[in-house]
């Protein structure tokens, strides 16, 4: 599990149509949130997908916000460009069966 401090930055590389994307990802803060699993501690991250040399042209911001445990749960995302913001939200959590 990639350790998530507030101020610090990473790096992870995304591949899109066989091209590799280096996306530095930052830190922003931690906090409890209001979500699906109740209100728990969550961490947000802001990856830098926007931008010449980036997964989508243009300007705009990405940001994420990871359940602040060791499963490290998408539960809420938002996406500004000029288009508008848009925001996801988890909805429901399954548990998946591990086979035998």
């Amino acid at each position: 599990v990639q350790p998530l401090e507030v101020g610090k930055g990473f790096e992870v590389q995304v591949s899109d149509s066989g091209r590799i994307y280096r996306l530095p990802i930052s830190v922003v803060e931690r906090r409890r949130m209001k979500t699906v699993l109740g209100k728990i501690g969550v961490v947000r991250v802001d990856a830098e997908i926007f931008g010449e040399n980036r997964l989508v042209r243009g300007t705009g911001k990405f940001s994420i916000w990871l359940s602040d445990d060791e499963r490290r749960i998408p539960v809420q995302a938002r996406v500004s460009n000029s288009t508008g913001t848009f925001e996801i939200k988890l909805k429901r959590v399954a548990a998946i069966p591990v086979p035998h």
